[in-house]
Protein backbone atom coordinates (compact mmCIF):
# COMPACT_ATOMS: atom_id res chain seq x y z
CA UNK A 1 0.00 0.00 0.00
CA UNK A 2 1.22 3.86 -0.82
CA UNK A 3 2.00 6.63 1.59
CA UNK A 4 -0.66 8.33 0.25
CA UNK A 5 -3.18 5.39 0.32
CA UNK A 6 -2.25 4.49 3.79
CA UNK A 7 -3.09 8.07 4.73
CA UNK A 8 -6.24 7.74 3.19
CA UNK A 9 -7.48 4.57 4.76
CA UNK A 10 -6.71 6.02 8.03
CA UNK A 11 -8.53 8.96 7.78
CA UNK A 12 -11.88 6.76 7.04
CA UNK A 13 -11.04 4.56 10.12
CA UNK A 14 -8.76 5.14 12.30
CA UNK A 15 -8.96 6.95 15.69
CA UNK A 16 -7.89 11.05 15.21
CA UNK A 17 -4.68 10.71 17.71
CA UNK A 18 -3.33 7.79 15.24
CA UNK A 19 -3.17 10.18 12.15
CA UNK A 20 -0.36 12.30 12.80
CA UNK A 21 1.40 9.28 13.87
CA UNK A 22 1.35 7.43 11.28
CA UNK A 23 1.69 10.26 8.77
CA UNK A 24 5.30 10.77 10.91
CA UNK A 25 6.44 7.13 11.57
CA UNK A 26 5.40 6.73 7.41
CA UNK A 27 7.78 9.66 6.55
CA UNK A 28 10.53 8.85 8.91
CA UNK A 29 10.69 5.54 6.46
CA UNK A 30 10.30 6.65 3.23
CA UNK A 31 13.11 9.17 4.06
CA UNK A 32 15.32 6.12 5.52
CA UNK A 33 14.66 4.20 2.49
CA UNK A 34 15.68 7.25 0.47
CA UNK A 35 18.75 7.82 2.50
CA UNK A 36 20.10 4.21 2.90
CA UNK A 37 19.81 4.36 -1.33
CA UNK A 38 21.51 7.23 -2.15
CA UNK A 39 24.11 5.59 0.30
CA UNK A 40 24.61 2.51 -1.18
CA UNK A 41 24.94 4.32 -4.33
CA UNK A 42 27.49 7.27 -3.57
CA UNK A 43 28.95 5.74 -0.89
CA UNK A 44 29.76 1.91 -0.96
CA UNK A 45 33.08 1.80 -2.97
CA UNK A 46 36.28 3.85 -1.82
CA UNK A 47 38.20 4.85 -4.51
CA UNK A 48 41.49 3.06 -4.69
CA UNK A 49 43.63 6.54 -4.95
CA UNK A 50 41.71 7.45 -1.36
CA UNK A 51 42.81 3.71 0.00
CA UNK A 52 46.41 4.24 -1.41
CA UNK A 53 46.72 7.77 0.61
CA UNK A 54 45.68 5.76 3.93
CA UNK A 55 48.84 4.85 6.23
CA UNK A 56 49.47 1.57 6.34
CA UNK A 57 49.25 -1.10 9.15
CA UNK A 58 50.32 -4.57 10.04
CA UNK A 59 46.73 -5.10 11.71
CA UNK A 60 44.22 -7.80 10.21
CA UNK A 61 40.26 -7.78 11.16
CA UNK A 62 39.14 -10.63 13.03
CA UNK A 63 35.56 -10.91 12.53
CA UNK A 64 32.48 -12.02 14.01
CA UNK A 65 29.04 -13.25 13.59
CA UNK A 66 28.16 -10.95 16.61
CA UNK A 67 25.22 -8.11 14.91
CA UNK A 68 23.91 -9.88 12.65
CA UNK A 69 20.95 -7.08 12.34
CA UNK A 70 24.04 -4.66 11.35
CA UNK A 71 24.67 -4.69 6.88
CA UNK A 72 28.18 -5.62 6.45
CA UNK A 73 28.29 -3.17 3.63
CA UNK A 74 28.58 -0.39 6.18
CA UNK A 75 31.41 -0.07 8.72
CA UNK A 76 29.68 0.36 11.69
CA UNK A 77 31.20 2.59 14.71
CA UNK A 78 29.42 1.34 18.12
CA UNK A 79 29.68 2.50 21.40
CA UNK A 80 31.10 -0.68 23.12
CA UNK A 81 31.39 -4.15 21.39
CA UNK A 82 28.33 -5.93 21.81
CA UNK A 83 26.52 -3.21 21.05
CA UNK A 84 24.14 -4.03 18.02
CA UNK A 85 22.26 -0.54 17.74
CA UNK A 86 21.77 0.85 14.50
CA UNK A 87 23.43 4.54 14.52
CA UNK A 88 23.22 6.82 11.36
CA UNK A 89 24.88 7.21 8.46
CA UNK A 90 28.21 9.62 8.65
CA UNK A 91 29.01 11.45 5.27
CA UNK A 92 32.09 9.55 4.01
CA UNK A 93 33.38 8.10 0.89
CA UNK A 94 33.16 4.54 2.39
CA UNK A 95 30.00 3.44 4.12
CA UNK A 96 30.26 4.45 7.76
CA UNK A 97 27.94 4.42 10.47
CA UNK A 98 28.31 6.21 14.26
CA UNK A 99 25.93 6.01 16.88
CA UNK A 100 23.43 8.44 17.33
CA UNK A 101 24.58 10.00 20.79
CA UNK A 102 28.57 10.37 21.88
CA UNK A 103 28.88 11.36 25.03
CA UNK A 104 31.65 12.65 27.33
CA UNK A 105 35.32 14.06 26.64
CA UNK A 106 36.83 10.83 26.27
CA UNK A 107 35.18 8.43 24.15
CA UNK A 108 35.63 4.43 23.49
CA UNK A 109 34.13 2.96 20.80
CA UNK A 110 34.34 -0.61 18.90
CA UNK A 111 34.06 -2.07 15.24
CA UNK A 112 31.16 -4.18 15.15
CA UNK A 113 31.98 -7.18 14.23
CA UNK A 114 36.07 -6.86 14.96
CA UNK A 115 38.07 -7.42 18.00
CA UNK A 116 39.26 -3.70 17.36
CA UNK A 117 38.45 -0.89 20.03
CA UNK A 118 39.28 2.70 19.77
CA UNK A 119 39.81 5.58 22.76
CA UNK A 120 38.92 9.00 21.09
CA UNK A 121 39.48 12.40 22.64
CA UNK A 122 40.82 15.79 21.64
CA UNK A 123 41.68 16.20 25.36
CA UNK A 124 45.92 16.09 27.04
CA UNK A 125 47.22 12.73 27.93
CA UNK A 126 48.24 14.52 30.99
CA UNK A 127 45.19 15.03 31.86
CA UNK A 128 43.91 11.42 30.81
CA UNK A 129 46.70 8.61 31.06
CA UNK A 130 44.45 6.28 28.38
CA UNK A 131 45.56 8.45 26.11
CA UNK A 132 49.12 7.79 26.08
CA UNK A 133 50.27 5.70 23.33
CA UNK A 134 51.82 2.82 25.23
CA UNK A 135 48.38 2.07 25.40
CA UNK A 136 47.70 1.58 21.45
CA UNK A 137 47.92 -2.20 20.52
CA UNK A 138 47.16 -3.85 17.40
CA UNK A 139 42.95 -4.40 18.49
CA UNK A 140 43.08 -1.07 20.94
CA UNK A 141 43.96 2.14 18.78
CA UNK A 142 44.14 5.68 20.38
CA UNK A 143 42.71 8.89 18.37
CA UNK A 144 44.70 11.71 19.91
CA UNK A 145 46.18 15.65 19.21
CA UNK A 146 49.37 13.32 18.67
CA UNK A 147 50.31 12.97 15.14
CA UNK A 148 51.71 9.60 16.00
CA UNK A 149 48.72 8.22 17.74
CA UNK A 150 46.60 5.37 15.36
CA UNK A 151 44.16 8.35 14.40
CA UNK A 152 45.44 11.90 14.94
CA UNK A 153 42.80 14.52 15.60
CA UNK A 154 44.46 18.28 15.76
CA UNK A 155 42.35 20.94 16.74
CA UNK A 156 43.36 22.63 13.79
CA UNK A 157 41.51 21.74 10.41
CA UNK A 158 41.03 23.80 7.09
CA UNK A 159 37.32 24.35 7.95
CA UNK A 160 37.53 25.79 11.07
CA UNK A 161 40.88 28.26 10.73
CA UNK A 162 42.12 31.02 8.40
CA UNK A 163 45.14 31.36 9.87
CA UNK A 164 46.71 34.14 7.86
CA UNK A 165 43.71 36.79 8.54
CA UNK A 166 45.09 40.16 8.60
CA UNK A 167 46.94 41.48 11.40
CA UNK A 168 46.31 45.35 13.35
CA UNK A 169 49.02 47.61 13.02
CA UNK A 170 50.73 48.48 16.15
CA UNK A 171 50.15 52.08 16.60
CA UNK A 172 46.64 50.89 16.77
CA UNK A 173 46.82 48.46 19.58
CA UNK A 174 46.79 48.26 23.55
CA UNK A 175 50.66 47.40 24.13
CA UNK A 176 50.41 44.28 26.38
CA UNK A 177 49.95 40.58 26.15
CA UNK A 178 46.19 39.49 26.60
CA UNK A 179 45.68 36.60 28.75
CA UNK A 180 42.62 34.13 29.20
CA UNK A 181 41.62 30.99 31.05
CA UNK A 182 39.63 29.51 33.80
CA UNK A 183 41.90 26.56 35.17
CA UNK A 184 44.91 28.33 37.29
CA UNK A 185 46.19 24.82 38.72
CA UNK A 186 47.34 23.71 35.36
CA UNK A 187 49.84 20.83 35.04
CA UNK A 188 52.20 22.97 32.72
CA UNK A 189 52.08 25.93 35.56
CA UNK A 190 51.70 28.18 33.04
CA UNK A 191 49.93 30.56 35.85
CA UNK A 192 53.63 30.97 37.32
CA UNK A 193 55.08 32.51 33.91
CA UNK A 194 51.64 34.89 33.39
CA UNK A 195 52.23 36.00 37.09
CA UNK A 196 55.53 36.88 36.50
CA UNK A 197 55.04 39.30 33.25
CA UNK A 198 52.23 40.58 34.79
CA UNK A 199 53.93 41.89 37.79
CA UNK A 200 55.91 43.64 35.04
CA UNK A 201 52.52 45.08 33.76
CA UNK A 202 52.72 43.26 30.61
CA UNK A 203 49.47 41.33 30.60
CA UNK A 204 46.08 41.73 30.50
CA UNK A 205 44.39 38.84 32.13
CA UNK A 206 40.82 39.23 30.98
CA UNK A 207 38.89 36.09 32.84
CA UNK A 208 38.94 34.45 35.97
CA UNK A 209 43.01 32.98 36.32
CA UNK A 210 44.66 36.28 37.43
CA UNK A 211 42.23 38.61 36.83
CA UNK A 212 43.45 42.13 36.55
CA UNK A 213 41.83 43.78 33.58
CA UNK A 214 38.05 43.83 32.25
CA UNK A 215 37.23 41.95 28.91
CA UNK A 216 35.39 43.30 26.19
CA UNK A 217 31.65 43.00 26.22
CA UNK A 218 31.43 40.00 24.04
CA UNK A 219 31.74 35.92 23.87
CA UNK A 220 33.88 35.93 21.08
CA UNK A 221 37.37 34.92 22.05
CA UNK A 222 39.01 36.71 18.50
CA UNK A 223 37.36 39.60 19.50
CA UNK A 224 38.37 39.94 22.86
CA UNK A 225 41.83 39.53 22.05
CA UNK A 226 42.62 41.31 18.87
CA UNK A 227 42.88 44.79 20.57
CA UNK A 228 46.14 43.41 21.97
CA UNK A 229 49.54 43.21 20.49
CA UNK A 230 50.27 39.97 21.73
CA UNK A 231 48.43 37.24 23.05
CA UNK A 232 49.55 34.42 25.57
CA UNK A 233 48.55 31.17 23.91
CA UNK A 234 49.65 29.17 27.19
CA UNK A 235 48.11 25.46 27.41
CA UNK A 236 47.79 23.63 30.38
CA UNK A 237 49.98 20.82 29.66
CA UNK A 238 53.16 20.14 27.72
CA UNK A 239 52.92 17.42 25.40
CA UNK A 240 54.06 17.15 21.49
CA UNK A 241 51.34 17.89 19.07
CA UNK A 242 48.97 19.59 22.17
CA UNK A 243 48.13 22.39 20.29
CA UNK A 244 44.62 24.22 20.85
CA UNK A 245 42.69 27.11 19.86
CA UNK A 246 44.96 28.92 22.09
CA UNK A 247 47.17 28.38 19.52
CA UNK A 248 45.18 28.35 16.23
CA UNK A 249 42.78 30.84 17.22
CA UNK A 250 45.01 33.66 18.03
CA UNK A 251 46.84 33.07 14.73
CA UNK A 252 43.09 32.78 13.53
CA UNK A 253 42.30 36.27 14.92
CA UNK A 254 45.11 38.71 13.51
CA UNK A 255 47.31 38.38 16.31
CA UNK A 256 50.80 37.31 17.84
CA UNK A 257 50.80 34.27 20.04
CA UNK A 258 53.45 34.03 22.26
CA UNK A 259 53.15 30.40 22.84
CA UNK A 260 53.99 28.23 25.63
CA UNK A 261 53.19 24.04 25.49
CA UNK A 262 53.80 21.82 23.00
CA UNK A 263 57.87 20.92 23.02
CA UNK A 264 57.79 20.56 18.51
CA UNK A 265 55.70 23.72 18.30
CA UNK A 266 57.38 24.44 15.27
CA UNK A 267 56.91 21.52 13.56
CA UNK A 268 53.55 22.56 13.22
CA UNK A 269 53.18 26.65 12.38
CA UNK A 270 54.96 28.76 9.72
CA UNK A 271 58.29 29.94 10.31
CA UNK A 272 58.42 33.50 12.55
CA UNK A 273 54.84 33.74 13.12
CA UNK A 274 55.11 33.06 17.03
CA UNK A 275 57.44 33.81 19.71
CA UNK A 276 58.20 30.38 21.40
CA UNK A 277 58.83 30.74 25.21
CA UNK A 278 60.62 27.45 25.15
CA UNK A 279 63.49 29.52 23.12
CA UNK A 280 63.98 30.87 26.40
CA UNK A 281 64.85 28.38 28.59
CA UNK A 282 64.29 29.22 32.16
CA UNK A 283 65.25 33.34 31.47
CA UNK A 284 62.13 34.54 31.85
CA UNK A 285 63.78 38.12 32.27
CA UNK A 286 64.89 37.67 28.45
CA UNK A 287 61.81 36.74 27.29
CA UNK A 288 60.39 39.91 28.81
CA UNK A 289 63.08 41.60 27.74
CA UNK A 290 61.59 40.38 23.74
CA UNK A 291 58.24 41.28 24.64
CA UNK A 292 58.49 45.13 25.48
CA UNK A 293 60.75 45.52 22.45
CA UNK A 294 57.88 43.38 20.03
CA UNK A 295 55.52 46.04 21.60
CA UNK A 296 57.37 49.11 21.27
CA UNK A 297 59.34 48.41 17.96
CA UNK A 298 56.97 48.37 14.73
CA UNK A 299 59.23 46.80 12.24
CA UNK A 300 59.97 43.80 14.86
CA UNK A 301 56.20 43.43 15.38
CA UNK A 302 55.82 43.60 11.67
CA UNK A 303 58.65 40.83 10.83
CA UNK A 304 56.06 38.42 13.33
CA UNK A 305 53.21 38.99 10.54
CA UNK A 306 55.15 38.91 7.14
CA UNK A 307 53.89 35.06 7.00
CA UNK A 308 50.55 36.11 6.58
CA UNK A 309 50.83 37.52 3.51
CA UNK A 310 52.91 35.15 1.67
CA UNK A 311 51.54 31.48 0.59
CA UNK A 312 51.32 28.61 3.25
CA UNK A 313 54.66 26.73 3.12
CA UNK A 314 54.34 23.28 1.02
CA UNK A 315 55.00 21.31 3.93
CA UNK A 316 52.18 23.30 6.12
CA UNK A 317 49.50 21.83 3.58
CA UNK A 318 51.05 18.78 3.46
CA UNK A 319 51.04 18.48 7.13
CA UNK A 320 47.51 19.21 8.05
CA UNK A 321 46.24 18.17 4.20
CA UNK A 322 43.98 15.16 6.49
CA UNK A 323 42.03 17.00 8.04
CA UNK A 324 40.44 18.22 4.80
CA UNK A 325 38.37 14.69 6.22
CA UNK A 326 36.93 14.13 9.66
CA UNK A 327 37.89 12.24 12.11
CA UNK A 328 35.00 10.13 12.03
CA UNK A 329 35.24 9.28 8.33
CA UNK A 330 38.75 8.95 8.89
CA UNK A 331 38.17 5.72 10.87
CA UNK A 332 36.04 4.40 8.49
CA UNK A 333 38.07 4.90 5.56
CA UNK A 334 40.97 2.40 8.00
CA UNK A 335 38.70 -0.10 8.73
CA UNK A 336 38.20 0.00 5.08
CA UNK A 337 41.11 -0.47 4.03
CA UNK A 338 42.16 -3.22 6.24
CA UNK A 339 39.18 -5.10 4.92
CA UNK A 340 39.55 -3.86 0.87
CA UNK A 341 37.78 -7.00 -0.05
CA UNK A 342 35.05 -6.44 2.77
CA UNK A 343 34.10 -2.95 1.74
CA UNK A 344 35.75 -2.13 -1.67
Amino acid sequence: MSYRASLAKCAQMCPKRWRSALASVLLATVYLLATSAVVEKKLIRPSPKLLRSIPTTSTSIHTSQQCPNLDDKFVHVVSSPSDCTLGEVFPCNVPCVWPRRRRGILQTVAIAKTNITVTLSMESEAYYPTLKLHHQTKTHWIGSTRFDSDLPMPYFSWAEYNIQAKHVRLEHLIPKASFVARNCNSKSQREKLVKFLADQNLVASLSSCLHNTEAAQTRDKAQMIRPYALHLAFENSIVDDYITEKLWGTLAAGVLPVYFGAPNVRDHVPNNSVIVVADYGSDWDALARHIKAVISDAALYESYHAWRYKPLPRWFKEKYAFTHTHSSCRLCQRIAQLSTNKYG
